[in-house]
């Protein structure tokens, strides 16, 4: 980390020396507090802390060089993050610096590079700290885009993901491990992985009132020390490698245009598909299970956002739904016994926001949420797959240009 700033402080010294600079800060800070409930069980009140900052350097017509700096504490988590069973209840704290120069190349054509560093620290039990979680993380970035306008852009990426206290604690009880896998020797980092992302974006108006947002996305990660699982009870000599395919289509319009309530509204089509070669051994089966981690999802989620003119009050309505169906992956009953059936995970997903100014670049907020899940999977001794949960998060925002 010491590392990674001195660099990104030496390189804004090193352009900064050789032009004159325009500054262009921008801060947005919000500050929340909220409880949620998840299966009747209600938390205690906690709060939430984001805080962004982003001095925006210009230092030509041609050139801008942008750091951020990004800090987020939280004591409760939002509902949305329960996929796939996470627990509700969690202590986090990240720091995230990042650098992107851009260069204005012909027309409106930019080149935009991006450096990145974070740390994610996160408490997940009551014997744990802040800096000893299990699921404690560091994140290095590095990308690039060429972007005409809005219109279109092309972008690469690569980040490298490691966890520094995980493998010890495997180590130590190897049932903790949250891999999906009892192979004796699977490897000591086994959760860190460097990824390969290739993202491009387009904008098309289908008409004079309809504007299309196309997202492809696809994503290969490598694993360099968690090898899969050949049987029950040996590995093999292969790395796991995952690939994620992502589509998203987002139609929108202005509803209502004008008048003392507009209304604006989007659909957004979501599709994602997932692979990975590993697969898991259960020797309380006995089972077998190749390509575990193998699944399609659709997500549908239409999206209103309406502002009363009359009064500063803004609402976004957001509902989606999902559907995850797993290739290969059997479902169990309550006693952990196999069935035939291949699992799924439906989810429906709730959000409503309310924004209201009280003073010059402060707003007041209140966000309620509610989240359902249902699966065939009914064996849940270690994760959640068919619950209700619900949250409620209100505070204040802060944002300056």
């Amino acid at each position: 980390m010491k590392r990674f700033l001195s660099i990104l402080a030496a390189l804004c010294l090193l352009v900064g020396s050789s032009y004159a600079v325009d500054v262009a800060p921008v801060l947005n800070a919000s500050l929340s507090g909220g409880q949620n409930t998840f299966k009747g069980d209600t938390s205690s009140f906690s709060g939430n802390l984001n805080l962004n900052i982003i001095p925006a350097l210009k230092y030509s017509d041609k050139f801008s060089l942008i750091p951020m700096y990004n800090l987020e504490y939280r004591e409760i988590k939002q509902v949305k993050e329960l996929a796939d069973g996470n627990i509700l209840f969690q202590k986090g704290l990240s720091h995230n610096i990042a650098i992107k120069p851009i260069w204005s190349l012909k027309g409106d054509m930019k080149l935009r590079l991006r450096a990145g560093y974070m740390i994610q620290q996160l408490k997940e039990a009551a014997s744990e700290d802040l800096s000893s979680g299990a699921f404690n993380y560091s994140k290095i970035t590095a990308g690039a885009e060429i972007a005409n306008g809005d219109s279109y852009s092309v972008g690469i990426n690569m980040y490298s993901i490691a966890y520094p206290n995980y493998g010890d604690l495997v180590a130590k009880n190897p049932a903790f491990s949250v891999v999906a896998t009892s192979a004796p020797v699977l490897g000591n980092n086994i959760l860190d992985f460097t990824a390969y992302e290739l993202l491009t974006t387009k904008k098309l108006n289908l008409s004079n009132s309809v504007i299309l947002d196309a997202t492809l996305d696809y994503t290969i990660k490598q694993f360099g020390d968690q090898k899969t699982a050949s049987d029950i009870s040996t590995v093999s000599g292969t790395k796991r490698s995952d690939n994620a395919l992502l589509i998203n289509l987002f139609p929108s319009m202005a509803i209502v245009p004008t008048g003392p309530t507009t209304m604006f509204g989007g659909l957004s089509l979501n599709y994602v598909n997932y692979t990975s070669n590993q697969n898991y051994a259960d020797p309380k089966g006995p089972k077998f299970t190749s390509n575990y981690y193998n699944y399609g999802e659709i997500k549908i989620a239409p999206i209103i956002n309406l502002a009363f003119n009359k009064i500063p009050l803004k609402v976004g309505i957001t509902y989606e739904m999902a559907m995850r169906n797993y290739s290969d992956r059997l479902t169990q009953d309550v006693n952990g016994n196999y069935t035939a059936d291949k699992m799924y995970i439906n989810t429906t997903y709730l959000m409503v926001t309310a924004s209201y100014p009280v003073l010059e670049n402060l707003n007041i907020f209140l966000t309620p949420s509610m989240l359902t899940s249902t699966s065939n999977m009914k064996y849940e001794s270690v994760y959640q797959y068919n619950y209700d949960a619900s949250s409620i998060f209100a505070g204040v925002n802060y944002s300056f240009e």
